[in-house]
Protein backbone atom coordinates (compact mmCIF):
# COMPACT_ATOMS: atom_id res chain seq x y z
CA UNK A 1 0.00 0.00 0.00
CA UNK A 2 1.67 3.16 -1.20
CA UNK A 3 2.68 5.77 1.74
CA UNK A 4 0.70 9.27 1.78
CA UNK A 5 3.13 11.78 1.74
CA UNK A 6 2.94 14.67 4.34
CA UNK A 7 2.06 18.15 2.86
CA UNK A 8 3.91 21.06 3.47
CA UNK A 9 2.84 23.97 4.67
CA UNK A 10 3.39 27.93 3.05
CA UNK A 11 2.58 26.34 -1.31
CA UNK A 12 0.12 28.50 -2.65
CA UNK A 13 -3.01 25.99 -1.21
CA UNK A 14 -1.83 26.66 1.96
CA UNK A 15 -1.55 22.97 3.25
CA UNK A 16 0.24 22.17 6.50
CA UNK A 17 3.75 21.74 7.49
CA UNK A 18 5.71 18.61 7.63
CA UNK A 19 4.93 16.78 10.92
CA UNK A 20 8.76 17.38 11.80
CA UNK A 21 8.22 20.14 13.86
CA UNK A 22 7.71 21.03 17.51
CA UNK A 23 4.32 21.38 18.71
CA UNK A 24 3.35 25.08 19.71
CA UNK A 25 2.92 24.19 23.22
CA UNK A 26 6.69 22.68 23.21
CA UNK A 27 7.44 25.98 21.99
CA UNK A 28 6.17 28.09 24.47
CA UNK A 29 7.72 26.38 27.28
CA UNK A 30 11.18 27.06 25.79
CA UNK A 31 13.67 29.89 26.77
CA UNK A 32 14.17 33.11 24.68
CA UNK A 33 17.87 31.31 23.85
CA UNK A 34 16.15 28.49 22.58
CA UNK A 35 13.62 30.02 20.39
CA UNK A 36 16.22 31.79 19.18
CA UNK A 37 18.90 28.85 18.35
CA UNK A 38 15.39 26.71 17.27
CA UNK A 39 14.89 29.63 14.66
CA UNK A 40 18.32 29.36 13.14
CA UNK A 41 18.31 26.18 13.11
CA UNK A 42 15.32 26.05 11.16
CA UNK A 43 16.43 28.37 8.47
CA UNK A 44 19.18 26.03 7.45
CA UNK A 45 16.78 23.74 6.23
CA UNK A 46 16.31 25.10 3.20
CA UNK A 47 18.31 23.82 0.41
CA UNK A 48 19.92 26.04 -2.25
CA UNK A 49 19.17 24.44 -6.08
CA UNK A 50 18.47 26.35 -8.59
CA UNK A 51 14.29 26.03 -8.36
CA UNK A 52 14.59 26.87 -4.49
CA UNK A 53 16.36 29.80 -6.03
CA UNK A 54 14.05 31.12 -8.04
CA UNK A 55 11.04 30.33 -6.16
CA UNK A 56 12.62 32.37 -3.23
CA UNK A 57 12.23 35.23 -5.13
CA UNK A 58 15.14 36.74 -3.61
CA UNK A 59 16.73 37.74 -7.46
CA UNK A 60 13.43 39.77 -7.67
CA UNK A 61 14.38 41.84 -4.83
CA UNK A 62 17.85 42.22 -5.88
CA UNK A 63 16.20 43.18 -9.58
CA UNK A 64 13.51 45.79 -7.87
CA UNK A 65 16.51 47.50 -5.59
CA UNK A 66 18.62 47.95 -8.30
CA UNK A 67 15.73 49.18 -11.05
CA UNK A 68 14.68 51.81 -7.84
CA UNK A 69 18.28 52.80 -7.90
CA UNK A 70 19.16 53.57 -11.41
CA UNK A 71 14.92 55.06 -12.20
CA UNK A 72 16.14 57.49 -9.40
CA UNK A 73 18.99 58.58 -10.48
CA UNK A 74 17.72 58.61 -14.07
CA UNK A 75 15.44 60.88 -13.34
CA UNK A 76 18.05 62.94 -10.74
CA UNK A 77 20.50 63.48 -13.96
CA UNK A 78 17.78 63.79 -16.36
CA UNK A 79 15.63 66.51 -14.59
CA UNK A 80 15.44 69.55 -12.74
CA UNK A 81 13.47 69.60 -9.06
CA UNK A 82 10.27 71.28 -8.65
CA UNK A 83 7.45 72.44 -11.95
CA UNK A 84 10.23 73.93 -14.06
CA UNK A 85 11.66 70.24 -14.47
CA UNK A 86 8.29 68.21 -15.02
CA UNK A 87 7.32 66.09 -17.79
CA UNK A 88 3.90 64.85 -18.49
CA UNK A 89 3.68 61.06 -19.83
CA UNK A 90 -0.43 61.08 -19.72
CA UNK A 91 -1.31 64.75 -20.02
CA UNK A 92 -3.45 66.11 -17.11
CA UNK A 93 -3.04 63.03 -15.05
CA UNK A 94 0.78 61.45 -14.64
CA UNK A 95 3.94 63.13 -15.26
CA UNK A 96 7.68 62.68 -14.20
CA UNK A 97 7.95 65.28 -11.09
CA UNK A 98 11.83 65.42 -9.61
CA UNK A 99 11.36 65.97 -5.72
CA UNK A 100 12.95 65.32 -2.43
CA UNK A 101 10.70 63.84 0.44
CA UNK A 102 12.60 64.05 3.73
CA UNK A 103 10.00 62.06 5.94
CA UNK A 104 8.30 58.88 4.44
CA UNK A 105 4.95 58.17 2.57
CA UNK A 106 3.00 61.15 1.35
CA UNK A 107 5.79 63.49 3.02
CA UNK A 108 4.43 62.20 6.48
CA UNK A 109 7.35 64.61 8.90
CA UNK A 110 8.55 66.13 5.56
CA UNK A 111 11.33 68.84 6.82
CA UNK A 112 11.55 67.18 10.19
CA UNK A 113 15.11 66.37 11.36
CA UNK A 114 13.79 64.06 14.24
CA UNK A 115 11.83 62.27 12.02
CA UNK A 116 14.16 61.50 9.63
CA UNK A 117 16.16 59.89 12.03
CA UNK A 118 13.82 57.89 13.26
CA UNK A 119 12.52 56.92 9.44
CA UNK A 120 16.19 55.75 9.32
CA UNK A 121 16.18 53.76 11.90
CA UNK A 122 13.28 51.92 10.94
CA UNK A 123 14.33 51.69 7.52
CA UNK A 124 17.41 50.06 8.83
CA UNK A 125 16.07 47.96 10.77
CA UNK A 126 13.61 46.46 8.13
CA UNK A 127 15.93 46.39 5.82
CA UNK A 128 18.00 43.86 8.33
CA UNK A 129 14.93 41.63 9.82
CA UNK A 130 13.06 41.42 6.24
CA UNK A 131 16.20 39.45 4.61
CA UNK A 132 15.98 37.15 8.29
CA UNK A 133 13.01 36.11 8.50
CA UNK A 134 12.73 35.49 4.43
CA UNK A 135 15.38 33.56 4.90
CA UNK A 136 13.34 31.43 8.35
CA UNK A 137 10.55 30.43 6.32
CA UNK A 138 12.34 29.85 2.85
CA UNK A 139 11.98 25.83 4.32
CA UNK A 140 8.21 25.89 4.40
CA UNK A 141 8.04 26.80 0.14
CA UNK A 142 5.14 29.40 0.29
CA UNK A 143 5.82 31.04 -3.03
CA UNK A 144 3.53 34.09 -2.10
CA UNK A 145 5.04 34.97 0.98
CA UNK A 146 8.08 35.40 -0.27
CA UNK A 147 7.33 37.71 -3.30
CA UNK A 148 5.95 39.59 -0.69
CA UNK A 149 9.55 39.53 1.04
CA UNK A 150 10.93 40.45 -1.86
CA UNK A 151 8.48 43.39 -2.46
CA UNK A 152 8.90 44.65 1.05
CA UNK A 153 12.92 44.46 1.14
CA UNK A 154 13.15 46.44 -1.95
CA UNK A 155 10.97 48.86 -1.08
CA UNK A 156 12.67 48.92 2.32
CA UNK A 157 16.29 48.82 1.60
CA UNK A 158 15.39 51.38 -1.59
CA UNK A 159 14.59 54.30 0.43
CA UNK A 160 17.28 53.40 3.31
CA UNK A 161 19.90 54.27 0.63
CA UNK A 162 18.60 57.47 -0.13
CA UNK A 163 17.51 58.48 3.96
CA UNK A 164 20.72 57.86 4.93
CA UNK A 165 23.69 58.74 2.50
CA UNK A 166 21.47 61.90 0.36
CA UNK A 167 22.66 64.83 1.78
CA UNK A 168 23.48 68.14 0.72
CA UNK A 169 27.32 67.73 1.53
CA UNK A 170 27.12 64.34 0.03
CA UNK A 171 24.70 64.78 -3.33
CA UNK A 172 23.94 67.98 -3.27
CA UNK A 173 20.07 67.45 -2.37
CA UNK A 174 19.05 65.68 0.92
CA UNK A 175 16.29 62.96 0.98
CA UNK A 176 14.45 60.40 -0.60
CA UNK A 177 13.89 61.34 -4.47
CA UNK A 178 10.23 60.91 -5.71
CA UNK A 179 9.32 61.18 -9.34
CA UNK A 180 5.96 59.11 -10.23
CA UNK A 181 2.85 61.95 -10.06
CA UNK A 182 -0.26 61.64 -10.18
CA UNK A 183 -2.74 64.15 -10.46
CA UNK A 184 -6.31 62.46 -9.33
CA UNK A 185 -8.18 65.70 -9.38
CA UNK A 186 -6.96 67.72 -12.18
CA UNK A 187 -3.61 69.27 -12.89
CA UNK A 188 -4.17 72.66 -11.13
CA UNK A 189 -4.69 71.32 -7.93
CA UNK A 190 -1.74 69.21 -5.68
CA UNK A 191 -0.83 65.91 -6.71
CA UNK A 192 -2.58 63.07 -5.13
CA UNK A 193 1.07 61.26 -4.77
CA UNK A 194 4.37 61.32 -5.79
CA UNK A 195 6.07 58.49 -5.14
CA UNK A 196 9.39 56.29 -6.66
CA UNK A 197 10.01 52.55 -7.31
CA UNK A 198 10.57 51.72 -4.10
CA UNK A 199 7.19 53.00 -2.20
CA UNK A 200 5.41 51.42 -5.03
CA UNK A 201 7.03 47.47 -4.12
CA UNK A 202 6.45 48.41 -0.17
CA UNK A 203 2.51 49.47 -1.18
CA UNK A 204 1.91 46.58 -3.63
CA UNK A 205 4.10 43.89 -0.91
CA UNK A 206 1.53 44.99 2.07
CA UNK A 207 -1.27 44.91 -0.02
CA UNK A 208 -0.37 41.77 -1.66
CA UNK A 209 -0.12 39.78 2.20
CA UNK A 210 -3.30 41.28 3.05
CA UNK A 211 -4.99 39.26 0.22
CA UNK A 212 -2.89 36.36 0.68
CA UNK A 213 -3.91 36.68 4.11
CA UNK A 214 -7.37 37.26 3.33
CA UNK A 215 -8.04 33.98 0.76
CA UNK A 216 -6.51 31.42 3.18
CA UNK A 217 -8.66 32.84 6.10
CA UNK A 218 -11.99 32.45 4.17
CA UNK A 219 -10.76 29.12 2.50
CA UNK A 220 -9.76 27.55 5.77
CA UNK A 221 -13.53 28.71 7.09
CA UNK A 222 -15.12 27.35 4.23
CA UNK A 223 -13.55 24.06 4.78
CA UNK A 224 -13.83 24.32 8.38
CA UNK A 225 -18.02 24.88 7.48
CA UNK A 226 -17.64 22.16 5.46
CA UNK A 227 -16.35 19.67 7.94
CA UNK A 228 -18.42 20.83 10.54
CA UNK A 229 -21.65 20.06 7.43
CA UNK A 230 -20.02 16.51 7.07
CA UNK A 231 -18.30 17.48 3.28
Amino acid sequence: MKKEETPIVGTPDGKKEEGNSLSETKKEEMTLKERLSLFLQEGKEWKLTPKSFFFSFAWLGLLLLALDFASKWAVQLSLSPGPGGERFVIPEFFSIYLTYNQGSAFGLGDSAAWARIIFIIISWVASILIPIFHWHYLRKRDYWINAVFALCFAGAAGNLIDRTFYWPSTTGFSGVIDFFCFYIYGPDKAPFAIFNVADACLSVGIVLLLLIFLVRFVKEELEKHGKANGK
